[in-house]
């Protein structure tokens, strides 16, 4: 199926504001399978040029839609963000385009289309320079009977594959293309249990933006009851403090009025060569059991140098892992933590109050796919929201804060022992799918080529010298 300009064009438009929709605040995840089905054909016999100007619209219209929360962050500048955004499905794009026009079967023509959005949508999220993993299928669907065996890349894999089945050639691949987007629709509907701790281990989380030390001591100490565990936000003190002894001691004061053996707070620590790092501290009664440097600082922020570990800690309750904010956005940071021997994980996070609500419900879901794809109790304390504890199965605990509010949230969680799928083995899917994509790349541009040198007019003959 061929469309003309007017109607790719408006093709495109549909398929940005559909998928628009189905990221906070809006929440429309029921449309997440159905989506970029507009895109894809639109993208049907085009050329690849055409199809890199369609993607690029269609990323531009997508994140100028969800992202526009940059420009409290980042101002100016934000243009310039976007733009680089767009530019991953306009390369998508051009590809998909140049791959309808071979003379290849429906399936495997859908097969390395899939291939390519999932390789684009990797690289662009996990290794890319400014590497920014929001807003792809995989996350605007919920956590579901997936999510722990092929992760949110694996189901925007799943996506894109049912969207190339439905655009493409064939009636068969159309009706086995609709059959995988209504498997797509049950998993968001039909979603896990909620789990019940078996050994509870009992959590407290504070909310709030303040920088210092009374106001986390004051949140902490009124929380109701005793507690095992307390975690602070993300940048709760402004300073190390292992350097002031008389708060530490105030610290573990409270800790023991409480009954809680744990703390987890997340303050910038100066290196001897003067660089600062973001650095969460696991906090005992009596010594710290351990620290985790920040391994992904927040891009164009004054965040710390990056850690390189994903730290696991022992502590009286088993071994925690304690990524702090941004790490959670990402799928290796947490995965390898799990790997080496986590048991939960308790993320000190910030979201400021001036980057909107937006910005707050769109960062909130990484940590439910997180849990999911791990098979890990999380447990989040973020500046002004959300503030949540969250099971293996990616559901939030009811009780919840409101966001731009302080207080206080107290839940149970338990230790988990067992890995997934995913994390065992399923996460190979994004990696694997960036080298094939590559792959597909380098082919359709040498065929590129070899067509351009093909249709090359002959240089005309020279004539022979006359002969006198």
């Amino acid at each position: 199926m061929r469309t003309g300009l007017t109607a790719s064009i408006a093709l495109v438009v549909l398929s940005a504001a559909m998928a628009v929709a189905v990221f906070p605040p809006f929440s429309c995840s029921l449309l997440a399978p159905f989506a970029w089905i507009p895109l894809f054909i639109a993208l049907q016999k085009k050329s690849a040029r055409a199809g890199f100007r369609l993607g690029v619209l269609h990323g531009l219209l997508l994140y100028a839609g969800t992202l526009n929360w940059f420009f409290q962050v980042f101002g100016a500048p934000s243009l310039v963000l976007i733009l680089m955004l767009a530019l991953f499905p306009g390369v998508f794009a051009s590809c998909a385009a140049a791959l309808s026009r071979l003379a290849i079967s429906p399936a495997l023509t859908a097969l390395a289309t899939a291939v390519v959005w999932t390789g684009c949508e990797y690289y662009r999220c996990e290794w890319f320079m400014l590497r920014f993993p929001w807003i792809t299928p995989g996350v605007g669907l919920p956590p579901n009977l997936l999510t722990p065996v092929v992760g949110v890349y694996g189901i925007s894999f799943l996506v894109a594959l049912a969207a190339a089945l439905v655009a493409g050639d064939g009636r068969r691949f159309k009706a086995a293309g609709g059959l995988l987007l209504a498997l797509l629709l049950m998993l968001n509907i039909f979603r896990p249990g909620v789990v019940k701790p078996v050994n509870p281990i009992r959590v407290g989380a504070i909310q709030t933006e303040a920088q210092d030390l009374d106001t986390n001591l004051k949140l902490s100490a009124s929380i109701p009851g005793q507690v095992d565990a307390i975690v602070w936000p993300e940048y709760a003190l402004a300073d190390d403090v292992r350097n002031h002894p008389e708060a530490l001691e105030k610290i573990r004061n409270m800790m023991t009025e409480k009954g809680a053996q744990l703390l987890v707070l997340a303050n910038p620590v100066i290196r001897p060569d003067g660089k600062s790092e973001n650095t969460a501290l696991s906090i005992g009664r009596s010594e710290i059991f351990g620290t985790h440097v920040k391994n992904r600082p927040v891009h164009m922020m004054n965040d710390g140098v990056p850690g390189k570990i994903a730290s696991v800690i022992p502590t009286p309750f088993g071994r925690i892992a304690t990524p702090i904010c941004f790490d959670n956005d990402y799928e290796s940071v947490d995965r390898q933590a799990v790997r080496d021997g986590a048991e939960f994980l308790l993320v000190p996070s910030m979201d400021s109050m001036e980057w909107s609500q937006r910005q707050h419900l769109q960062h909130a879901v990484f940590v439910l796919h997180r849990a999911a794809e791990n098979g890990r109790w999380i447990v989040v304390s973020s500046t002004s929201g959300k503030t949540q504890i969250v099971d293996p199965h990616g559901n939030v605990t009811p009780e919840v804060i409101p966001l731009m509010r302080e207080g206080q949230l107290i839940g149970d969680i338990d230790r988990e022992t067992h890995r997934t799928f995913y994390n065992r083995a399923g996460w190979i899917l994004g990696p694997l799918c960036v080298f094939a994509a590559a792959a597909i790349l380098i082919g359709l541009l040498v065929r590129s080529f070899l067509d351009w040198r093909g249709h090359r007019p002959a240089p005309p003959e020279e004539s022979a010298p006359a002969v006198v």
